[in-house]
């Protein structure tokens, strides 16, 4: 793998959402860290297995990092995410599929309030996409999940209707 772990790193630190960033290998080999000390080798290749697990598995199991265990709340591969904590101090956790040449690379980024999943994991999927590899967000209709066509198509299908064929496009003006 020809990734400059050294020059992610910095990238990584210049941005302050991100409060733990790991990229890592299917085998557990870090690429890059922002986490001193590193998680295990073990540690990481339970967190492959959630990813590459059932949705009800992902939701028994959690993910662990560093000892913290966060609760996995959207399971959309190659996209997950969770949370640890209560409304007072929480973390949330975003983990992201990908590809960089022909190697499964993942990306975990952690980060607290007031930042959420809906700001952060655009961005971390921006960063994986310009600095390590390629992300496939398609995800076949045949494993039943409501938001395919979304993810699919973006916003909305050429024509401007909503991808899943929904009504919410036909009440738009524009």
């Amino acid at each position: 793998m020809d990734i400059d772990g050294v020059a992610l790193q910095t990238k990584l630190d210049a941005i302050p959402m991100f409060q733990r960033a790991i990229i890592f290998t299917m085998q557990g080999q870090i690429v890059t860290s922002t986490v001193f000390p590193a998680p295990s080798v073990g540690e990481l290749q339970s967190i492959v297995a959630v990813m590459e697990g059932t949705p009800e598995a992902a939701v028994d199991t959690g993910i662990c990092v560093q000892g913290d265990y966060f609760e996995v709340q959207s399971f959309t591969p190659p996209i997950i995410s969770g949370r640890r904590g209560n409304p007072d101090h929480s973390e949330g956790v975003g983990i992201i599929r990908g590809t960089h040449q022909d190697t499964t690379v993942f990306f975990l980024v952690s980060y607290v309030l007031p930042n959420l999943a809906p700001r952060v994991i655009p961005r971390a999927l921006q960063f994986f996409r310009e600095n390590v590899g390629e992300v496939d967000l398609h995800i076949p209709r045949s494993q039943g999940h409501r938001t395919s066509g979304w993810l699919r198509f973006g916003r909305g299908s050429p024509g401007g209707r909503p991808a899943s064929g929904g009504s919410r496009g036909s009440r738009n003006p524009l």
